[in-house]
């Protein structure tokens, strides 16, 4: 079942990275701050609190910005909810029992070894030769870091 179009699941994705890079500037900019903080208070403050320096257009492009990533970033967490909501569903169904349950990764597909990679890499924590060597024996090679 599908509900965003891979062009819709694109944009949203695309925007939600903005976003992220948003936040890991102002997290970089404050060290005592959490991502949780992050919110448009938060970055109305901060940019408050730059002075007279800033530029009155670029704070209202980025508060302008950061409300849009907002939305958008609310608009994602309901559409995970609706579709948590429609597996649960889909669990339901006769014959659901049936179905391995694999977890996508960044690329769209699904891998079984993702989980095994994971949960070897939790179980060594600390030993990054030997997650590596894992990695490469099960051919994971990871999107993000």
């Amino acid at each position: 079942m599908k509900v965003l179009s891979k062009d819709e699941f694109t944009a949203l994705d695309t925007k939600a990275k903005a976003y992220d890079a948003v936040v890991a500037s102002i997290l970089k900019a404050n060290a005592s701050l959490k991502p949780e903080d992050v919110t448009l208070e938060a970055i109305q403050e901060v940019i408050s609190d730059s002075g007279s320096s800033a530029d009155d257009a670029e704070i209202d492009r980025l508060t302008t910005e950061l409300a849009t990533a907002t939305s958008e970033r609310d608009t994602l967490q309901t559409q995970v909810t609706t579709l948590t909501e429609e597996n649960s569903k889909l669990k339901e169904l006769p014959g659901a029992e049936t179905v391995t349950e694999v977890k996508p990764n960044a690329d769209g597909g699904a891998k079984e070894t993702d989980d095994e990679v994971l949960d070897f890499a939790t179980k060594n924590a600390g030993d990054t030769a030997s997650i590596v060597a894992k990695m490469k024996e099960t051919g994971y090679t990871p999107t993000k870091l």
